[in-house]
């Protein structure tokens, strides 16, 4: 029974063995490699240590340079609809280019930091029943391994590997305190660094663990409520701003955009010398030719709109969480919820209030 232990220690948490299979060595896999060798030294340490967090099967190597590889081949083709579609110029369809290919490096990095989050909440969320379950067996008179080893829920997700590597390895002879401090290579989340090191430090100092334990738990949980009223207070401000952005700003768009056109039309029908001289001289209003191009106005609307949700998503991350990044969720939303209400209200308007002036 002890090899198996051994045997099961020497495993990623959860028993699943790192990937190595699925992309073999050949052609594609050399290119990948080739290409995320290009990146810094530094990023790629980053990105392994990320993967480390999220538990993803792959190989750091093939994450950074698939990326680099599709997206510098898909590069030009987006840039190339996006300038016949929005009508762009050149200077600014060439700039598409690598806007676009940085684009999709910040979007994979972004989805392996969310997955990294994901795990690091579904972690902090769990542990408070964990170490309340943990103390309950060390009451009933288990060893503290023993103990961790029957916590040890399904329902507990990840930390029900975690629980069960750190049994293990603390059957297999691995000091306790250690095991349970390597949990923080693997868990990117401060509230699981704190923990660790309390009860490591509670389990050197042959405190009682059990009540450690508990009123970890307990504390724990009273910050899980205490940001939960937190966030109830500030809804209000993530409502207006997200109403403001996405509806608000992109309908006051339409509006000027369609103005302006009806007085690029109605000023084209004009003739200034058809008045008196006399007259015109004197009138305080004077009509000349508008000259602003409707194609440029309805483009500087759109990338305002973008602009606007990007900005707007990272604030309200900071004002949910804290973290700028955990505002960029809601970017896409925003961003097409205002394409949507732009193009609706332009064309309401166009329809209803166009026809009265033609």
């Amino acid at each position: 029974m002890s090899d198996d232990l051994a045997q099961a220690a020497k495993a990623r948490p959860g028993g699943a063995p790192a990937a190595t299979s699925g992309y073999g060595y050949g052609l594609m896999r050399r290119i990948y490699i080739s290409l995320a060798g290009l990146t810094p030294a530094s990023y790629r340490k980053h990105v392994q240590k990320m993967l480390a967090f999220s538990d993803i099967e792959i190989e750091p190597s093939v994450l950074i340079g698939a990326p680099i590889f599709y997206s510098f081949i898909a590069s030009p083709f987006v840039a190339l609809f996006a300038t016949i579609l929005f009508s762009l110029n050149a200077l600014l369809g060439l700039a598409l280019v690598p806007t676009t290919f940085f684009a999709v490096q910040a979007i994979v990095y972004l989805f392996l930091s969310y997955t990294v989050d994901r795990k690091a909440n579904f972690a902090d969320d769990i542990l408070p029943d964990a170490l309340q379950l943990t103390a309950s067996h060390i009451r009933a008179g288990l060893t503290p391994d023993k103990a961790l080893l029957m916590a040890a829920r399904p329902e507990f997700g990840v930390l029900e590997k975690e629980i069960k590597w750190i049994a293990k390895q603390a059957v297999t002879g691995k000091d306790l305190a250690d095991a349970i401090l390597g949990m923080n290579e693997r868990i990117n989340s401060v509230l699981v660094r704190r923990t660790t090191n309390l009860i490591a430090e509670g389990i050197r100092s042959g405190g009682e663990l059990a009540t450690l334990l508990e009123e970890t738990a307990e504390d724990i949980r009273n910050a899980s409520t205490l940001r939960s009223e937190v966030r109830s207070q500030v809804m209000m401000y993530v409502i207006f701003i997200f109403l403001a952005v996405g509806i608000g700003g992109p309908a006051l768009y339409a509006i000027s955009t369609f103005l302006v056109e009806s007085m690029t039309r109605i000023s084209a029908g004009i003739d200034p010398s058809a008045f008196t001289t006399d007259v015109y001289s004197k009138s305080p209003i004077k009509f000349s030719q508008v000259s602003i191009s409707i194609p440029f106005m309805i483009q500087y609307s759109l990338a305002s709109i973008i602009t606007s949700a990007i900005i707007s998503g990272i604030t309200l991350g900071l004002i949910e969480q804290g973290k700028a990044k955990a505002g960029l969720k809601y970017a896409p939303i925003l961003v097409l919820v205002g394409i949507v209400t732009f193009l609706i209200v332009r064309s309401f308007v166009s329809g209803s209030i166009g026809t009265l002036i033609q």
